[in-house]
């Protein structure tokens, strides 16, 4: 049997809340970058580093609660 780790790392979070969907990806410098089409057209603001955050603060974002987590492999 092989086992072999694998490691992934978060690299998106999508939000809903108010009929509305909206997202932070994370960038591979680890910073954290908020999207809602309808308040930042094209742009994302950056919100912070990852390792800056307390897990908790993940979960929410401007009022809507995280609904899908995205990982990608490392």
């Amino acid at each position: 049997m092989n086992q072999q780790l694998y490691t992934y790392k978060l690299r998106g979070l999508i939000y809903f809340g108010d009929f509305h969907f909206t997202s932070q990806f994370v960038s591979e410098n680890e910073g954290i970058w908020y999207h809602d089409g309808i308040e930042t057209d094209r742009r994302c603001n950056f919100k912070g580093n990852l390792s800056d955050m307390e897990n908790d603060a993940l979960l929410y974002s401007q009022g809507r609660q995280v609904c899908s987590v995205i990982y990608a492999l490392e």
